[in-house]
């Protein structure tokens, strides 16, 4: 016989005994929640714009020289890790087994933008450039490219109907050197001279257009570099000066600052234009130059280091039919890479980017 002292009069258990009951269940309730919460930050998804930040921080972490970080450093480089735990490692993921192992289908690869170098292009052509003499570095923006082969179409029209004999053109749109020029492969004299008079009568396709057609050897090219500079130095001006004054020994002269990258850190990431007598002089001294009291490295793009060589050793980005942010871009590194001809996130600068061609020296 069960003992009163265990029941009240309804019955039931006294009701410190369902306290103490309710309160276990709450506890280990408690407990799965909150080892549910430990779980799920094992599968926290970060965005793009996230991932994007955090591998700037790291890489900039990796690149630059800091002593003696600042603490909202210390706690960013805290969390591009917790983006990226084993960034820079390869790591090989492990094949799940099973017991019978099915062919299954390919996995996919990222798609990066093909490069052909111009004696491959060359072979059994000729090679022209078409360049804007409206623009300092003879630069043609990449989305007024397709007006430009508009206009090319009705001036070849009339040249043909004006043409008595003669076989017609063939040309072909072969992609951009340093994303700035276009380059035309033709496969006979008759085909250069067409091409050259077309371009030559099509006027100005978008404002301020000077648009000419030239021999390959007439192509300007000159060297470009990125490099990490302290970002209380923001100006263009004040940066070349200050590379110009602290490397007296270098032919800096007409070295360009075309365009400063701002980011979150201590340092902003900068473009270059350099020219042929600079290059040997960095490569002594492995792009390291003076900058106030410390020093930068200097990365210049492997692509423009055969600037002094055979320009059939070079490298252009190879045309596509569809010309769309960065993948038309290049653009610069095969993401790609993915720097340059100068990568601006403008809306102009679809144009600017090449970083498929264009990789860092030192990388």
């Amino acid at each position: 016989m069960q003992s009163d002292t265990l029941k009240n009069p309804s019955g039931k258990l006294p009701f410190s005994k369902l306290e103490v009951n309710c309160g276990t269940m709450r506890q280990k309730k408690g407990e799965f929640i909150n080892e549910r919460w430990r779980n799920s930050d094992h599968t926290i998804r970060y965005t793009y714009e996230e991932k994007r930040k955090a591998s700037s921080i790291l890489k900039h972490q990796r690149t630059s020289n800091i002593t003696n970080p600042s603490a909202a450093w210390l706690k960013k480089l805290e969390w591009a890790n917790t983006v990226f735990p084993n960034f820079g490692q390869e790591t090989q993921k492990t094949k799940r087994q099973h017991s019978q192992e099915v062919s299954g289908p390919a996995v996919k690869q990222a798609k990066l933008l093909p490069t052909k170098s111009l004696a491959d292009i060359a072979k059994n052509s000729i090679l022209i450039g078409v360049l804007d003499r409206g623009n300092a570095e003879g630069r043609i923006p990449r989305r007024c490219w397709k007006w430009i082969e508009a206009a090319l179409a009705d001036k070849c029209f009339e040249l043909l109907v004006e043409s008595d004999s003669g076989p017609p053109p063939s040309c072909k749109d072969v992609g951009w050197y340093q994303g700035n020029v276009k380059i035309i492969s033709c496969d006979s004299p008759r085909s250069v001279e067409l091409y050259k008079k077309a371009v030559a009568s099509v006027g100005e396709v978008y404002p301020g257009a000077q648009l000419v057609a030239v021999d390959w050897s007439e192509v300007p090219s000159r060297p470009r570099a990125r490099v990490w500079i302290p970002a209380t130095i923001k100006e263009p001006e004040r940066i070349l000066k200050m590379l110009q004054l602290c490397n007296p020994q270098l032919p800096t002269h007409d070295w360009k600052v075309v365009k400063v990258e701002a980011n979150e850190g201590a340092a902003n990431q900068v473009v270059l234009v350099l020219n042929k007598e600079s290059l040997e002089p960095l490569e002594a001294a492995n792009g390291e130059l003076n900058f106030g009291f410390s020093s930068v490295v200097v990365r210049v793009y492997k692509s423009d280091l055969a600037f002094g060589r055979m320009t059939n050793e070079q490298h252009i980005e190879t045309s596509e039919t569809e010309l769309d942010g960065y993948t038309s871009d290049t653009s610069t590194l095969a993401r790609g890479l993915q720097a340059l001809s100068y990568d601006d996130h403008d809306d102009d600068d679809d144009d600017d980017n090449d970083d498929s061609l264009l990789g860092s020296v030192w990388d």
